[in-house]
């Protein structure tokens, strides 16, 4: 979503992911300043499982050259195998009010709420974007969030943070490859040639 927002231009300098764990209330949140969802989107693609909007022709014809990491239109179901209801909030700048979905189950039931753009979830979000919220189970062992982060976020082409309970908020991810490579090689102790990585 924030790719396509900021299609063709790099969105590094502008597209923001934040991540925050709340060990208290086990809730995962995962937010975007990314393109938001239309109700239209919500229906046709982000409910539909196998249905990816990336994939679809007529956004194929619209957008030409862009490449996705969307293949499968099963990120929403994938979220209940940790989590027992997901809450989604978008905003879309097409629409004049933002949307909350409460999903609590797999089976395509929801509940959906208009609200204001200008107060709570919304107005954090701003004009587009969203914020996903799991609501994981108790019996799901979380293991560490911000090592699992840094594992898996290596190269976002974005500003990505993690914050976990109230701590300080933290910035994962690299750049570019190369920065990643020097990360690896200093983590691990080992000596390198300058040089050597920038090849």
């Amino acid at each position: 979503a924030i790719r396509l927002k900021f299609f063709p231009e790099s969105p590094l300098e502008t597209g923001r992911v934040t991540i925050t764990w709340d060990s208290n209330t086990r809730v995962l949140s995962v937010q975007d300043n990314g393109t938001g969802m239309t109700q239209e989107i919500i229906n046709n693609f982000l409910l539909k499982v196998g249905s990816s909007r990336y994939q679809d022709p007529e956004f194929i014809k619209k957008n030409p050259g862009f490449s996705s990491i969307s293949r499968f239109g099963i990120g929403v179901l994938s979220t209940f195998m940790i989590a027992d209801s997901v809450e989604i909030v978008s905003c879309h700048p097409d629409e004049e009010q933002a949307r909350r979905l409460m999903l609590r189950s797999v089976h395509g039931k929801y509940l959906i709420r208009l609200l204001d753009k200008g107060t709570g979830d919304p107005k954090v979000i701003g004009s587009h974007g969203s914020i996903f919220r799991l609501h994981v189970r108790p019996s799901v062992e979380v293991s560490d969030v911000m090592q699992n982060a840094l594992h898996w976020i290596v190269v976002p082409d974005c500003k990505v943070t993690v914050q976990i309970d109230n701590d300080t908020p933290q910035r994962v991810g690299y750049a570019a490859p190369a920065d990643a490579l020097r990360g690896f090689i200093k983590s691990s102790g080992l000596d390198y040639y300058e040089e050597d990585v920038a090849d």
